[in-house]
Parts: C-alpha cells; structure tokens; sequence
C-alpha cells in the first residue's frame, strides 16, 4: 500500500476547490483523520507547518510543489521514509480533482502498510467533503 490514490468530480469550479486546498487552517474539516493543520508560513513552495493526525503527535509537512490554481504537494518526513500527498486537477471541461498518497523510503513499505489501509478508506469521502465545501463556496 505504498501508493494509492482517488478522485472527485465536482460542479464548483477550480478556484473554489484551490481556496478549499488553501485555507490550511480548515483542513480538519474536511480531512477526517486530521485533528489540527497550521502553516508556519505563506501557501507557497517552500511552506511548511504542523499536522496532527487523529491519535498520533503532531507532524511536520513542507510543501515541495505548488502550482498556484493547480496543483500543490506537501512531504511529511517519517523514519526512514516519507509521506507525500500530491493534489492536482484532471485536465476536462468539469473539474474533477485527484488526492494522490505515495509512502516512500526505506521504511515506506512498512508506513504504507500501518498508515496506508485507513488513509485509503478515507479518502473517496474526504473528497467528497472537499467537493460539497467548495460547491458550497461557489453558491456565496
């Protein structure tokens, strides 16, 4: 499991998905295995801040790729290994947006296997959150 990942068509358009993606603060509310996300810094390449994750220590991420309105990826650095989500968009006349979690490392196998079952069972419905709060945004 040491990749995996999931997609979401959605009618917001992609500006409102991008400002779900953004506002880092907010990221517990669609994200259920996330307690509390902070950036330290700006949303740009180069960020980083704290994540913590239900039932586990707060985690440092940094964000190794963004694309402003595309597409961004933050890293958490694990033991021997890493955690990196990438998100982007599926080029098409709808918006369709893709969460893509990739374990690599020494010990990526191992973290893909204790991590990677719950975070992949979540994630239709994560997206699914996304969609309905960046539908929602879209109205206003």
């Amino acid at each position: 499991m040491r990749h995996f990942s999931s997609e979401q068509t959605t009618a917001a358009s992609r500006d409102a998905v991008w400002n779900v993606w953004k506002a880092v603060s907010a990221w517990h509310e669609w994200d259920s295995e996330l307690v509390n996300a902070a950036l330290d810094t700006a949303f740009v390449q180069g960020g980083h801040g704290t994540l913590t994750p239900k039932g586990a220590r707060p985690s440092r991420f940094i964000i190794t790729e963004l694309t402003d309105g595309t597409s961004f990826t933050f890293v958490v650095p694990l033991p021997m290994a890493r955690l990196q989500v990438a998100h982007y968009f599926r080029a098409g006349a709808v918006t369709t947006f893709i969460h893509e979690v990739t374990f690599t490392g020494l010990l990526g196998g191992m973290f893909g296997q204790l991590l990677g079952r719950r975070y992949r069972a979540a994630l239709p419905a994560v997206l699914m959150r996304i969609a309905a709060l960046a539908e929602r945004k879209s109205l206003t």
